[in-house]
């Protein structure tokens, strides 16, 4: 960590010149005015944000910027409706992609397309999958501040293992990850000692591996159901089959071994079994690199691009993720694009609060720092990663038809339901789902 530490010393002395810059060649006084940003960075990261705000304060003079913290989850969004209404609502609002739709549609927030479009900012400034998450209705509504494809689209892996085996390569097809742990699994009698693989890992883990098998969730207007066509049936019978090529007693066997795992020293059972050589290969997301990295420093591990039914395919899915959104209303639409600007734009801010969490960013260009390397040698792969997760459309029902197929795909998994029958029912629900909210419109 002591490299991290020597970095942010340089950053902040980085952040503090590019203030002083800015100062020496800003001609323009603003008038006295004040923005308010209503955010959940909770805990250290307050202060950093905190810390980007004071520097929009010393380069444009004039101008105070107020943070206001609440809770993520249904708080920050109760809190931004409430203040709203009340006739008090934010310049600036950190809003998820799944809240998008609902708030738009009430006429909460400002379309950021003519702004962007002024500045000339180009749409391949971000990953494709994160900033489409912030469009709705053919509109953008909101800029990424931190990423949601590599929530599931990494795969971790035992390198100790792999050199015992005799394995060069990480997988990169389905039929690659199902032959390489299957020569990774061990038994000593009756007894799993060593699982090739899990299953589960990662945010959405069902709709990932779905996803990478090119199955549709939904229809292109997000209108329709699709998660139990051929595809669909196709990735989820591929797995089931995976499951019982490799464990005797199929997936819930896996899962049994996890149970007895140490949880109390190890925070799960998956993790324990990795940490401990009892897992070779993991399917996850890259925050659980900085804890195994930290926690376990002598396990020697690596990532690739989760496997895909064909080489080079989807990665995993981008089920949301959080954006800096203009609030309809504020008196300076021009200065707050620019406070937007700010927060999700500039290295020195935006990329820096990303970097100091050991976390990407969601605009390209910043994960190129060479900080990041020397956290992760493999950080190529997380860029990787992240240029082949694909999204999903946001919408208030998005999670509840996740949740369904999540279900389906663990009755056909962990239970004796047959794919096709277990998705069919999933899909109907999810259909009406769908359709209430569409009738309702």
């Amino acid at each position: 960590m002591q490299h991290i530490q020597r970095l942010y010393k340089v950053k902040a002395m980085q952040l503090l010149t590019l203030v002083c810059a800015l100062l020496i060649v800003s001609a323009q006084a603003f008038a006295q005015q004040s923005l308010t940003v209503l955010h959940c960075w909770t805990e250290h990261r307050n202060d950093w944000v905190n810390e980007m705000l004071d520097a929009f304060e010393a380069a444009h003079p004039g101008v105070t910027v107020t943070g206001q913290l609440t809770a993520c989850g249904n708080t920050i969004l109760e809190e931004f409706v409430t203040q709203v209404i009340g006739g008090t609502p934010p310049d600036v609002v950190m809003m998820h992609s799944l809240n998008i739709p609902g708030t738009v549609d009430r006429g909460f927030l400002l379309p950021l397309d003519a702004h962007l479009q002024r500045d000339d900012i180009s749409m391949d400034t971000w990953y494709p999958s994160e900033i489409e998450t912030g469009r709705w209705n053919g509109q953008l509504f909101g800029l990424p501040m931190r990423t949601g494809g590599d929530t599931n689209s990494l795969l971790y892996y035992n390198k100790t293992t792999f050199n015992e085996a005799g394995i060069g390569d990480v997988p990169s097809t389905w039929e690659e990850w199902l032959q390489t742990a299957q020569k990774l699994t061990r038994y000593d009698g009756d007894k799993l000692i060593r699982a090739g693989s899990a299953f589960y890992g990662g945010d959405f883990s069902e709709a990932a591996w779905f996803a990478s098998g090119g199955g549709s969730i939904f229809s292109q207007d997000a209108k329709r159901i699709e998660f139990s066509q051929d595809a669909g049936v196709e990735a989820v019978t591929f797995m089931q089959n995976a499951g019982q090529r490799l464990y005797r007693g199929g997936w819930p066997e896996l899962n049994a071994m996890f149970e007895q795992m140490d949880q109390s020293t190890y925070g799960s059972g998956p993790r324990g079994a990795f940490a401990s050589g009892r897992l070779a290969m993991w399917p996850n997301g890259i925050l659980e690199y900085s804890y195994l990295n930290e926690t376990f420093p002598d396990l020697d591990f690596g990532i690739g691009v989760r496997p895909a039914l064909e080489a080079g395919g989807p990665s995993g899915v981008n089920a949301g993720t959080f954006h800096w959104a203009m609030v309809q209303g504020t008196e300076d639409p021009s200065l707050t694009w620019e406070l937007v600007k700010w927060l999700s734009l500039r290295e020195e801010t935006a990329g820096y609060f990303m970097l100091r969490q050991a976390r990407p960013s969601p605009v390209r260009a910043f994960n190129s720092n060479p900080a990041y390397f020397e956290m992760n040698p493999d950080w190529m792969i997380v860029g990787e990663a992240l240029a082949r997760s694909t999204s999903l459309p946001m919408l208030p029902y998005t999670s509840q038809v996740l949740n369904l197929l999540a279900s389906s795909v663990g009755s056909a998994l962990f239970g004796d339901e047959d794919p096709g029958t277990a998705l069919e029912e999933a899909a109907s629900q999810a259909q009406g789902i769908v359709n209430e909210y569409w009738n309702g419109k």
